[in-house]
């Protein structure tokens, strides 16, 4: 009897994730994407163009094109880190046009359906806990006036992140996970983990010339044509 209800209980949960999950997409889609005839840059620009010719509205199209992109770095070893900065990069658009908002709305359909559909639960965790949400992060901490307090507490952000993706992916697959970061030494983590700083750090400049990039000559493009 006590199996029954626990069965049902995590059926109920799971259904409870998957009608917020709907909930949370039908909001995107109401409040900030459908009223919205801009083309806005890289893969997002892509999905306005789509728009034009598929029957479904643009916050759903770029969300699956996040989604797609999460999925393409799951099936690419190299694309764990690198996929979720890149999806990351798809959150400009909508954090200049409408808001911190709108662009963390966003950033929480994307994550409950990279923990969802994402086979790779440590390129889905680093989106979630990482990168996903650091572009709206990112315009709070620049208000920091002290240069050096700015960079700790980004680097500080990034790297306890981190340690919270392979804490649950320890908590969640055992032993295992910490085997495989000390398979090659102590020396070769401590060299992956400044590598994954450095990355962070060019994901950071990118994202500033991105930003950049948008407003001073895509955005301007863009209204012209549309």
């Amino acid at each position: 009897m006590s199996d029954v209800k626990g069965k049902t209980g995590a059926v109920l949960r799971e259904t409870a994730v998957l009608t917020g999950a709907v909930a949370i997409i039908a909001a995107s889609v109401f409040f900030f994407l459908v009223p919205s005839h801009t083309s806005v840059s890289s893969i997002s620009g892509l999905g306005i163009v789509l728009s034009n010719f598929v029957p479904l509205p643009l916050s759903v199209i770029t969300m699956i094109l996040n989604v797609v992109l999460l999925l393409i770095g799951s099936a690419l070893q190299i694309g764990t880190y690198a996929a979720p900065m890149l999806a990351a990069f798809l959150i400009i658009p909508v954090l200049e046009e409408y808001g911190p908002r709108y662009a963390l709305t966003l950033y929480a359909t994307v994550s409950i359906l990279a923990v969802l559909f994402v086979p790779e639960t440590e390129l889905a965790f680093f989106y979630v806990l990482v990168m996903g949400y650091y572009p709206v992060l990112r315009v709070k901490l620049n208000g920091v006036k002290s240069t050096l307090l700015r960079w700790v507490l980004k680097f500080a952000v990034f790297n306890a992140g981190t340690v919270l993706v392979y804490l649950l992916l320890f908590a969640l697959l055992g032993p295992a996970v910490l085997d495989e970061l000390l398979a090659d030494g102590v020396g070769m983590l401590a060299a992956l983990l400044a590598a994954g700083n450095l990355s962070f750090w060019l994901c950071d400049r990118a994202l500033a010339a991105l930003t950049r990039y948008y407003h001073v000559i895509l955005k301007p493009k863009l209204k012209k044509k549309f």
